[in-house]
């Protein structure tokens, strides 16, 4: 493990730890937690997150988060992770998150730093491998491409609880702010690449791109139904940033970033169901406007049979552009058409060798390419119906 890792670790100790000195703190005033996983992925055809025509193990997270109580109402936390998954993370240590909350209320409490972002129902939860049955994070509500724009931002959020009577409760975050954006990130990368042939004539290494999300602001609301385990939540993100090239900047507006959810948990059995979409539009100067606007919906059923054996399945559907879902207009660019929607039906099952630690397979039946790599995935030798086998273990500590 890399160097700068124990460095980062430490600080974060000692921060946690002299936030408060006037304060003894013990182990019961300090948690420390962490995570590992590894993965296997391999597909039938077409490249997904990786090399996975020939099998790959660049499919690992690993993660150490401290918590403590500073006082009854002020609390702070930090969360380290380092991922690789195929070209992307390549295993460099980040800050997932780092917050201070204060809690005025049960109505209204406050948080800053580096905040988790409510994205969907389960966004928070992407680290939380015990928590689900699948391995792979349903891609029609949140595409791995575009996970650093939701995982954490640079700002600060008010949230809280509010009972409304016999409807159940609500709870809601509202938040602004900024995010730090790689230089590897997906979506970035994907859209550089539309434009490389016309780059390339001015001599720009589209590698050498600096990102820049000036400021982005959203909200969560979720309702808690008075029927037991149903809840319906509401989520959107807004914002504005650049893309740096040499002389040439591409503005980017992020107009929507959405989601609607639904889950209802019965006895063992969960269901859940959600909507995304979002508008990116993108302009640079002596090109074409790109208007990029994707949707997608999954539908999913997860079963707790036995405490050490659950079983799930969804079905979910994903258009990079949701004006031309069936991809009519790519095929006039010269393109494949399939790669104008992604269907995906998925099986999934988890062992739970122990309460922290699990094994996982998952076998994906996938219709399209609308989510995958375009650069990974040539017109000439891509198909259109392929399968996605995945394998993962998991420790939490």
């Amino acid at each position: 493990m890399k160097l700068k890792f124990y460095a980062a670790l430490m600080a974060g100790l000692f921060i946690s730890l002299s936030v408060n000195p006037a304060r003894g703190f013990g182990e019961d005033n300090v948690e420390l937690h962490g995570f590992v996983s590894q993965g296997y992925l391999k597909s039938t055809d077409n490249n997904y997150l990786g090399n996975t025509k020939k099998g790959s193990y660049e499919f690992n997270e690993i993660g150490i988060n401290i918590a403590t109580q500073l006082t009854d109402d002020f609390s702070f936390g930090i969360q380290f992770v380092s991922f690789d998954m195929g070209d992307f993370g390549n295993n460099d240590l980040g800050v997932d998150w780092a917050q201070l909350d204060y809690n005025w209320r049960d109505w209204l409490g406050f948080r800053a730093g580096k905040i988790k972002l409510p994205f969907g129902l389960y966004n928070r939860k992407r680290n939380a491998d015990m928590l689900r049955t699948g391995i792979i994070f349903p891609q029609s509500a949140y595409p791995e491409g575009m996970r650093e724009f939701v995982v954490g931002l640079y700002g600060a959020s008010f949230h809280g609880t509010k009972p409304i009577g016999a409807l159940g409760y609500l709870d809601y975050e509202l938040y602004c702010g900024t995010i730090n954006l790689s230089t590897d990130n997906m979506y970035v990368q994907e859209l550089m690449y539309r434009y490389k042939e016309q780059l390339e004539i001015f001599g720009i290494d589209i590698s050498l791109a600096d990102i820049i999300i000036n400021h982005m602001e959203g909200g969560m609301l979720t309702w808690n139904t008075p029927v037991n385990g149903l809840r319906f939540g509401a989520t959107d993100i807004m914002g504005k940033g650049e893309v740096v090239l040499d002389t040439l900047s591409v503005d980017v507006s992020l107009k929507e970033i959405s989601t609607l959810s639904m889950e209802y948990d019965i006895r063992s059995v969960t269901f859940s169901s959600e909507y995304m979409r979002m508008k990116i539009h993108t302009d640079m100067a002596g090109f074409e406007k790109n208007k990029t606007e994707m949707e997608g919906w999954y539908a999913e059923i997860a079963w707790q049979a036995t405490d050490w054996f659950a079983l799930g399945t969804s079905y979910g559907v994903y258009y990079p552009d949701s004006k031309d879902k069936d991809g009519s207009g790519l095929e006039k660019k010269g393109d494949r058409d399939f790669f104008g929607w992604q269907k995906d039906f998925t099986i999934s099952t988890k062992l739970n060798v122990s309460e922290y630690w699990c094994i996982k397979f998952e076998t994906h039946f996938i219709n399209g390419l609308g989510s995958a790599s375009l650069k990974d995935n040539p017109a000439d030798k891509a198909e259109e119906d392929w399968v996605l086998f995945a394998v993962k273990t998991s420790l939490n500590f």
